[in-house]
């Protein structure tokens, strides 16, 4: 006869369900392997298995950030002992902390959150105002920019209008006809992108870009202006084409850099790499995967220092402040985390400071142009 035959009648828990009452029953629900204890040895799934809402918010953050205490570990010591942070999770210290990349990636997400919602760091006048007066000044400002960009197209409009006049009133022949129904069709293009600009409207701008990207595909060439020559037949004239079209149209390639500046944040780890091998290629001790984390601990830290700076300078906070930290403290954290992470002297941690503020120049000049390229596409 079974265990359960045997049970009395009514032991079973009529609210809890049957999958939630077999996880407890000495076997992993996932694997089948034995239970131990809280967790199953051999796939690490908890033994206790929730079936609520509030169980699966747990499982969503603990999912994509590890929310279960690891983050109040991980932000102090990235924060005040990087190098330290750095050591450890290298010397395998792990399950502690958010891995590198996983803070990483939050902190690009964060980043572009906050940005999207601030405008970006935003620096006060001299005097300090409240919080109303500055909310009025910020939205006075951005009014005045779209009234800017309207007024800007309204002109554009007159000077479509005419040239329409001039063409109906002369006799072109077809090759001027077609070029002045280019150039019409340019301006529009133009006209269009201001407005939606002025309104806050992505989705027109990349609907806008796309078209561009169409129409410059059939371009032979003809269109004057900036050139670009890679020795690639076609290739050429289209890159042309398409940089002039970005130089006419300045707040669609604003819109482009900041968009693929998210996407591609990434790359700045791989960019950096060679970098930081230059600063220790001689050292056996150090492997390309110590430069990683490095990397990313720094960059996520620099980041989060961003969204620090852009939330308090909406606020309010007072240059004098703001100023200062985001002149002193970015260089000041690299120090003490290049002296704690690499076991470096004063002056070797010093010495390379000054190597990789030249360096990070270079990386953030590749990555500028990577994003202008990739906005041509």
């Amino acid at each position: 006869m079974s265990d359960t035959a045997a049970e009395p009648a009514g032991a079973a828990t009529p609210t809890e369900p049957a999958s939630v009452s077999e996880a407890h029953a000495g076997h992993c629900r996932n694997c089948q392997a034995p239970l131990t204890g809280p967790y199953c040895a051999a796939c690490g799934q908890s033994a206790h298995l929730h079936r609520s809402l509030g169980g699966l918010g747990h499982d969503i953050l603990h999912g994509v950030f590890h929310f279960e205490g690891k983050v109040w570990r991980t932000l102090p010591e990235l924060v005040w002992r990087p190098g330290q942070l750095t050591r450890r999770y290298i010397e395998g210290e792990r399950s502690r902390y958010i891995s590198p990349l996983a803070l990483f990636l939050f902190s690009v997400f964060l980043t572009f959150a906050v940005f999207s919602w601030t405008g970006g760091i935003h620096l006060n006048s001299g005097t300090d105002t409240s919080e109303p007066e500055e909310i009025a000044r910020i939205t006075d400002s951005i009014d005045d920019w779209r009234r800017t960009q309207r007024a800007e197209a309204q002109r554009l409009e007159e000077k479509i209008q005419k040239r329409r006049k001039d063409l109906d009133l002369t006799t072109l022949p077809p090759e001027g006809q077609a070029s002045v129904q280019a150039e019409l069709a340019g301006l529009e293009r133009k006209r269009q992108i201001l407005l939606a600009a002025a309104d806050g409207d992505n989705a027109s701008l990349e609907r806008l870009a796309q078209e561009q990207r169409a129409a410059t595909a059939s371009e032979t060439g003809s269109t004057t202006g900036a050139n670009l020559t890679l020795g690639i037949p076609g290739l050429d004239d289209q890159l042309s084409a398409r940089l002039k079209h970005l130089g006419d149209n300045p707040a669609l390639l604003a819109y482009k850099l900041k968009s693929n500046g998210y996407k591609y944040s990434w790359a700045l780890i791989p960019l950096s790499l060679p970098f930081m091998w230059l600063l220790f290629f001689w050292r056996r001790d150090i492997y390309l995967y110590d430069h990683t984390v490095f990397i990313a601990h720094s960059i996520s830290f620099m980041m989060l220092l961003g969204v620090a700076a852009s939330l308090l300078g909406t606020l309010g906070l007072s240059n004098w402040i703001l100023i200062p930290a985001l002149t002193v403290l970015p260089p000041l954290h690299l120090y003490r985390h290049l002296r704690d992470a690499y076991g470096l002297s004063r002056w070797g941690a010093r010495l390379r400071l000054m190597l990789l503020g030249l360096f990070i120049l270079v990386v953030l000049m590749l990555f500028g142009t990577l994003l202008f390229l990739l906005g041509l596409l």
